[in-house]
């Protein structure tokens, strides 16, 4: 992967108290904080993440969970009560994180609903804003929530940590704004500053000058880097350390999807070297 795109990492209260002189110290030029988890409950180290990543200098970011069973103009005002009570300002769009809450109402929802209140999110952040938000997802969580073309126009945080050269894309999009391209468990968080679990890491699709510019650009002027879309892997060749259940999380499958394409009968015979076909 190249190393002349700009870095970042994401965070919430899962990585307590975060030292972000020695995440800066670590060549991440920006970073995105949780500031809620839909109505229930506001991300506890917020403020802090807030005001710390200003103070080191690094683009700020925010990110919303979305739960499609609540109120999504309620939601959209718990977050932007959140970042006004910051200080009221963000280097970078919100974002919209989309991902499967089965325990939380995805199943009762209809697809038209979860289509329709997700453009409700994002069509009035918009409008309080004056920018256009961001739609964090990856292809898995995408095709079973909102799974819908019809917001291509939203720039991609795609989340699919991988060795390809590009993320798996959501049905809809071709290009990606940001990449979550990595998470490297405890080591990662310790090298970037986190007192508990892992840390995500991304990267921009752009150079450290054009994501300055997004920090200052309108919805009318706001424009993505193009992508060519990655082709879909086919195959998989086992490397050390390596289990199936990291695979099919990588590539955006399950476990017993690649089982019955290869024929394993047990997930936990599998080999250094082995070519596995991918779903």
């Amino acid at each position: 992967m190249s190393t002349n795109y700009p870095l970042g990492i994401d965070v919430s209260y899962a990585q307590d108290e975060m030292d972000w002189d020695k995440a800066k110290s670590q060549g991440i030029d920006f970073a995105f904080a949780r500031a809620n988890y839909g109505l229930k409950s506001q991300d506890s180290q917020f403020h802090r993440n807030w005001s710390e990543m200003k103070r080191v200098g690094l683009l700020r970011g925010l990110y919303a969970f979305f739960f499609f069973n609540e109120d999504p103009i309620a939601q959209a005002d718990f977050t932007l009560k959140i970042l006004q009570q910051a200080g009221g300002d963000s280097d970078l769009p919100l974002v919209l994180d989309i991902e499967k809450y089965v325990n939380n109402g995805v199943d009762s929802t209809s697809a038209a609903h979860r289509v329709e209140a997700t453009q409700q999110w994002l069509t009035y952040i918009e409008k309080q804003t004056g920018r256009r938000p961001i739609i964090y997802t990856s292809y898995y969580e995408w095709s079973i929530t909102v799974n819908s073309t019809a917001f291509n126009d939203y720039p991609l945080w795609v989340a699919n940590p991988s060795q390809a050269a590009q993320p798996y894309m959501p049905v809809g999009w071709d290009k990606w704004l940001f990449w979550q391209f990595a998470s490297d468990g405890d080591n990662a968080g310790s090298r970037f500053g986190a007192q508990s679990s892992s840390i995500d890491i991304n990267r921009f699709n752009g150079s450290l000058a054009e994501l300055q510019a997004l920090g200052s650009r309108s919805s009318s002027d706001q424009t993505i880097p193009t992508t060519p879309p990655a082709p879909k892997p086919t195959s998989y060749t086992v490397q050390a350390g390596d289990n199936l259940a990291a695979i099919a999380a990588n590539f955006n499958t399950t476990v017993a999807a690649i089982s019955q394409l290869n024929n394993i009968s047990d997930p936990n015979l599998i080999y250094v070297g082995q070519t596995l076909k991918l779903p």
